[in-house]
Formats: C-alpha cells, sequence, structure tokens
C-alpha cells in the first residue's frame, strides 16, 4: 500500500450525508463528497481487521471496495437509512471481501487446495474454427 504524505481526515456522518444527498440531486459526486468517500476508505483499511493482509492484498481490498462506493453512490437511499456513513462503510467492507474472495477463497475449493488460473487462447479452441476466431 502506498504511503501518504497526508494522513486521511476522519469523516463526520452528518456533513458525509449532506453530501451524499446534494451529489444524487446533482447527478454527479461532488470533489466534497469524493474526497470524503476517499478518506473513508482509507480509515477502513487501516482498521484491525485488515492487519493480518498484506501489502498488496491490501492495496487490492481498497481500490475494489472504493470502486464499489464511488459507482454505487446513487444508490444510497435515505428513506430505508439516515446514515451514509454506515451505508457505505458496509459497501466498501463487501468491496473488500470481493477483492479478497476473487484471489483466494473460490467456492467448492476445500481448506488448503489452491486454484490456478487458467487462461485459454480464443483462437486455438476448436482449431481456429469457432466463432470466437481473432
Amino acid at each position: 500500500m502506498r504511503e501518504f504524505t497526508k494522513r486521511p481526515q476522519k469523516v463526520h456522518p452528518i456533513k458525509f450525508t449532506y453530501e451524499i444527498i446534494l451529489s444524487k440531486g446533482l447527478g454527479y459526486l461532488t470533489k466534497k463528497a469524493e474526497t470524503m468517500m476517499i478518506d473513508l476508505a482509507n480509515n477502513a483499511i487501516t482498521k484491525g481487521v485488515y492487519k493480518n493482509y498484506s501489502a498488496d492484498d491490501k492495496a487490492d481490498m481498497l481500490q475494489t471496495g472504493l470502486f464499489n462506493m464511488l459507482n454505487n453512490f446513487s444508490s444510497f437511499n435515505l428513506d430505508k437509512s439516515s446514515s451514509s456513513f454506515s451505508y457505505f462503510t458496509e459497501v466498501f467492507k463487501r468491496g473488500t471481501n470481493e477483492a479478497y474472495n476473487l484471489f483466494y477463497n473460490k467456492k467448492g475449493l476445500k481448506k488448503g487446495e489452491k486454484e490456478e488460473l487458467r487462461f485459454f487462447s480464443m483462437n486455438r479452441i476448436n482449431d481456429g474454427n469457432g466463432m470466437f476466431n481473432m
């Protein structure tokens, strides 16, 4: 994980909710809301639940969680939850789990088994006569 010259600021939940509601009304994410999301993600990845992961895994998890937060800002519903802080913290947590599971926890594998990634060349399938010839 890269080192930041400026430590991320703590995100105030009420101001964060205000910025998300404002962003939804405008139809795009404001710069302040974007900065708050980045700070929220950077603060969350430093918590104790992530201390046993390698720096590379943390960086991947941070990027996936942040990507999910930025893409799903418009799905926050004020009628269902009054706090966007808890909503986006949950989105981030699920994003980090998604990233980790993508690399390590394949469904159907027993403990201790590792799945190998296999790549198939589209021009070699069906001797080059398939519909996916390139």
